[in-house]
This record gives C-alpha cells, sequence and structure tokens, in this order.
C-alpha cells in the first residue's frame, strides 16, 4: 500500500489532511505514482536485478527485446526470489520450477 495526502482547496483553505491509504491494484502493478528503482544502465539485456522496495522486494530485467520490465520479485507458486530464476524467451522462469 502507499499513502497519498490529500489536499482541499477552493472556498476552502488548503490544508493538509489524514493520510489516506491507497490499494495498489490485485495484479500487483504500482499504478499510483512513478518510483525509481534502479537506472536504465544498471539492466543490460539478459540481466534480472532485485531490489527492496516499499514493503516488499521487485526484480528488473531486460530481456533479448531490449524492453526493461519490472514486477514483483516472488514466485506466485511457491514464493522463491525470481532474482536468482533465468530468462527464457523475455519471460523470467523460477529456478524450482522444471523448464
Amino acid at each position: 500500500m502507499t499513502t497519498a495526502y490529500v489536499t482541499f482547496a477552493s472556498s476552502q483553505k488548503t490544508a493538509l489532511r489524514k493520510p489516506i491509504l491507497i490499494a495498489e491494484r490485485e495484479d500487483s502493478l504500482f499504478s499510483q505514482s512513478w518510483f525509481p528503482v534502479c537506472l536504465t544502465t544498471e539492466v543490460p539485456v539478459g540481466t534480472i536485478i532485485g531490489r527492496d522496495f516499499l514493503d516488499g522486494r521487485v526484480i528488473v530485467y531486460r530481456g533479448q527485446d531490449g524492453v526493461a520490465r519490472i514486477q514483483s520479485a516472488y514466485c506466485p507458486h511457491l514464493g522463491a526470489d525470481l532474482w536468482v530464476g533465468k530468462l527464457v524467451e523475455d519471460r523470467v522462469h523460477c529456478t524450482f520450477h522444471p523448464q
């Protein structure tokens, strides 16, 4: 969850109110803001890096197509950290799953 602060304007004085917790979407995408996680130069083609992020962990990787991607670092089946996985055809495969 991220914290957002809401301000009120118009006829009211602009004031900082209590924080409102905004839940991210169920598909685990952080859709509310941009968060710098790493530099593009840190993610060459074929590389997976893991980073602590907010209260969890993410992986950043760049497939053979050159597109940088970010997702939860945890395997949805076993909970393993995917930074120890490998890239196969622009997708991350968990090290504990057979190919």
